[in-house]
């Protein structure tokens, strides 16, 4: 018998077992995957996004950004705002959704990474 993994597991483990599948998840793909699926997807990369980048300095002023910025949203206000930045920005449907994710985070974290560290 298979257990059943959360969809926060199943986004952790796309990103982490099979990071070229998770490059290449369509927003057709995303669009007919469950909410709960999405949620853990986009929750999942916004993760990655707060955590420390090894490739940014010392006070990583990006990564710090994103940590204030979406320490209240919840996977459901996430998914949300990827759903509203694909409505604004149709080009973005031909996109990986790893990218259109990031392209959201960017927009709605905008103000913060301008201030800087």
């Amino acid at each position: 018998m298979v257990a059943k993994l959360s969809p926060l597991l199943w986004a952790v483990l796309v990103f982490v077992a099979k990071p070229a599948l998770a490059d290449n998840v369509t927003y057709q793909q995303y669009s007919a995957s469950s909410a709960d699926w999405k949620r853990g997807f986009v929750f999942a990369v916004a993760q990655y996004h707060t955590t420390i980048n090894p490739a940014e300095r010392p006070p990583y002023p990006t990564t710090r950004a994103f940590q204030r910025c979406l320490s209240g949203a919840s996977d459901a206000i996430l998914q949300q705002q990827v759903e509203t930045y694909v409505a604004r920005n149709p080009s973005s449907l031909t996109e990986p959704m790893v990218v259109v994710v990031v392209k959201t985070l960017h927009d709605m974290c905008r103000a913060e990474i301008e201030k800087g560290g």
